[in-house]
């Protein structure tokens, strides 16, 4: 008989006491019986203030049709550096890594046949929410992020959500990228691989009630900002296409109203030349102060590890996964 796959699933929580166990118990329904996988659930409790890590313990002992591990942080550092950490964690472990949320938003009852076709293809599935309500403010923004996102080459889709399934070769991909752990996750992903597919998940209700996104304007823009990292090497060659299209248009529009004037004997055409060529050099200034800003951040961006040295990490044995 074949071995089984073995499979970490990363969930991230913060003062999740109370989504520990059914979390586990709802990954043990659905892998139960399963031979295909030996799935492993890797909690990273992110410096949580309550019994978070306590229960992670407690629920290790009992017996799951899953394992149980987890990483502890000694302090909150915000859920892309807990995934970069558990990630980076796995580098060295065979099989899949599956990413997810630890509060019950995400349904576990699609994962194994995610994980079959990641396994049958190679490339990184991503969930595709269904039933998913979004406020006037949401739409509107993530219109504009959809056209922002050309600019840097990566695919934006408001209806992807960071709940994936991604190969180990995609794993070891995004543990070497320096924007691991401030990019968001899945346009990071696009921007590592060349193809990714999608598979349904519904989008279960909150612990209030709610599955409308809870994105506000300055989560829009830092959203907005945050992908321009994620392709930064396909985004320079399109900003300078624009500049040099920008002079372009801006310069025959300038020369064509200076020979007009000239040809009808007035002196607008010099006022004219003036005018655009103050618009030419502002619009360059403010392109190339864009460009260094992003160029500064990049630089900064890349000594990021993910794992700050004072950060102190206990972590919870799991390689022996599920009998």
């Amino acid at each position: 008989m074949t071995q089984p796959v073995p499979v970490h699933i990363l969930l991230p929580c913060l003062n999740e006491e109370r989504s520990i166990e059914p979390m586990v118990a709802a990954l043990s329904q659905t892998f139960a019986g399963d031979q295909s996988f030996r799935v492993t659930a890797v909690f990273i409790d992110d410096g949580s203030h309550d019994n978070t890590w306590r229960e992670i313990e407690r629920v290790r002992r009992g017996d799951w049709a899953v394992g149980v591990g987890g990483i502890r942080l000694d302090h909150h550092q915000g859920k892309g550096v807990a995934q970069a950490i558990g990630i980076r964690a796995l580098t060295a472990e065979p099989g899949m890594v599956v990413l997810m949320d630890s509060d019950g938003q995400h349904d576990p009852s699609p994962l194994p046949a995610a994980l079959h076709a990641c396994e049958a293809s190679k490339l990184p599935q991503v969930a595709r929410r269904t039933d998913y309500q979004r406020r006037r403010t949401s739409m509107l923004g993530t219109l504009g992020l959809s056209l922002f996102a050309g600019l840097t080459g990566v695919r934006f889709d408001p209806t992807l959500g960071e709940y994936l399934v991604l190969p180990h070769r995609t794993v070891r991909l995004l543990a070497g990228n320096p924007q691991l752990g401030i990019t968001p996750l899945v346009p990071l992903v696009q921007a590592s691989v060349t193809r990714v597919e999608t598979f349904s998940a519904p989008v279960l209700e909150r612990s209030d009630g709610s599955r409308s996104t809870r994105w506000t304007k300055g989560q829009l823009w830092h959203k907005a900002i945050l992908m321009l990292l994620a392709n930064p090497w396909a985004m320079l060659p399109r900003l300078a296409l624009t500049i040099a299209v920008t002079i372009a248009l801006l310069g025959t529009y300038g020369l064509a109203v200076g020979i007009a004037s000239v040809l009808n004997g007035t002196f607008m055409g010099v006022g004219s030349i003036l005018v655009v060529t103050v618009l030419i050099f502002s619009v360059l200034a403010g392109l190339q102060m864009m460009t260094l800003g992003l160029l500064v951040v990049m630089f900064r961006t890349g000594l990021h590890t993910g794992m700050p040295p004072a950060v102190d990490v206990e972590t919870l044995d799991w390689s022996a996964g599920r009998a």
